[in-house]
């Protein structure tokens, strides 16, 4: 890069020499240098143009005032130099002829002070994370048939790929349960694809009418409260979104939405209508396999979050379709299409604190 003060001063010298002469008298800049009759200017000139020319302005990074200190270049050509590279129209010193108030022989005099090169874009490192646990958490559990437990994690600058699998003691197959996420961060945005969860209010809305999401904000936490799209990392079943879900900040508004297919562990009659959802997640006994992911869920939802120094409010609505009819005990209560809305605020300062949530 070319330093301010050195341009500012050989700018100097060049407009004290060709006050009377355009840039356009000139071929080269060897040719103006004839015009120097003082030899303390020449050779001052001559040592700053040394220094030019060594350090030479990169107009792919260069900011405007760098610009703008060039010889026969004035702020105004500076800024539109700017403007043509953030339109994507600078490719190459070439692209300077865009610029009515250049022409080729002032292009020609700023060659050797200027250079166009893209930084190259340094590989990003890849990151991975992961954990294993295998024990027994239930006496009934022997050692010879542990639960077990593992995660992995890849990343790499904003995007993350995550992995889970678990099984409990006693279950047969290693992945009884899986979950897997792909999270690209945006800056403002995020977007999830495959299984995540929304934290929003205390479970009212995305926890649907059975209770068998953990998608709420713990009341001890609920102060530092925030919208939130996480990838899922937990071991506990029948509790994840899975497919898309997108969330953005727009500062104090924030907002997201997820669209959801996943499979949930249910009791069937002998119609196959549902009697009731399982939410233990355990896959042993032939009863426990024969509702494993016994009904599909589709659900719609979008969550609308606003906060001010001591108020905090979201509104969310989700409507969800269910793949079986819902026996006497189940359909009483609702149907196997419903939806959901409601209101969780939060307000308070240091001392006190007063938060909740209403859902119809």
């Amino acid at each position: 890069m070319g330093h301010p003060k050195t341009l500012l001063g050989a700018i100097a010298l060049l407009a004290g020499i060709s006050l009377s002469v355009s840039a356009d008298s000139y071929d080269t800049y060897e040719e103006l240098l004839t015009d120097v009759e003082d030899i303390d200017c020449y050779l001052d000139l001559l040592s700053m143009l040394d220094v030019m020319l060594k350090d030479r302005v990169n107009l792919a990074v260069a900011p405007e005032s760098e610009i703008a200190a060039l010889p026969w270049m004035s702020p105004a050509i500076a800024r539109q130099i700017v403007a043509l590279r953030q339109r994507g129209e600078l490719h190459s010193i070439a692209d300077l002829s865009k610029i009515k108030q250049l022409s080729p022989r002032k292009i020609a005099l700023l060659r050797p002070f200027i250079v166009f090169e893209k930084p190259r874009k340094r590989a990003q490192p890849i990151t991975m994370s992961s954990i294993v646990r295998v024990g027994a958490t239930l006496p009934i559990h022997s050692r010879h048939d542990p639960k077990a437990y593992c995660r992995g994690e890849f990343k790499q600058a904003t995007l993350t790929a995550g992995l889970l699998i678990e099984k409990d003691g006693g279950e047969k197959r290693l992945n009884d349960f899986q979950a897997c996420y792909v999270e690209k961060d945006l800056g403002a945005s995020r977007v999830i694809i495959g299984d995540f969860v929304v934290t929003s209010g205390h479970g009212l809305i995305f926890a649907g009418p059975f209770g068998f999401s953990p998608s709420f904000i713990s009341p001890w936490r609920y102060r530092g409260w925030s919208l939130s799209l996480k990838p899922y990392t937990s071991s506990q079943e029948n509790s994840a979104l899975r497919g898309l879900g997108f969330a953005r900040n727009l500062g104090a508004v924030e907002m997201c939405l997820v669209a959801s297919r996943v499979g949930v562990d249910a009791r069937l009659d002998e119609d196959g209508k549902v009697i009731s959802f399982a939410t233990s997640g355990y896959h042993r006994t032939p009863g426990e396999l024969e509702s494993r992911d016994a009904v599909r869920e589709d659900l719609l939802g979008t969550v609308v979050g606003f906060a001010s120094q001591r108020m905090r409010a979201q509104l969310s609505f989700a409507m969800a379709k269910y793949s079986r009819d819902f026996a006497n005990s189940l359909a009483d209560r609702v149907d196997r299409k419903h939806s959901v809305g409601g209101i969780d605020f939060s307000y308070g300062g240091e001392q006190n604190h007063l938060f909740g949530e209403f859902a119809i």
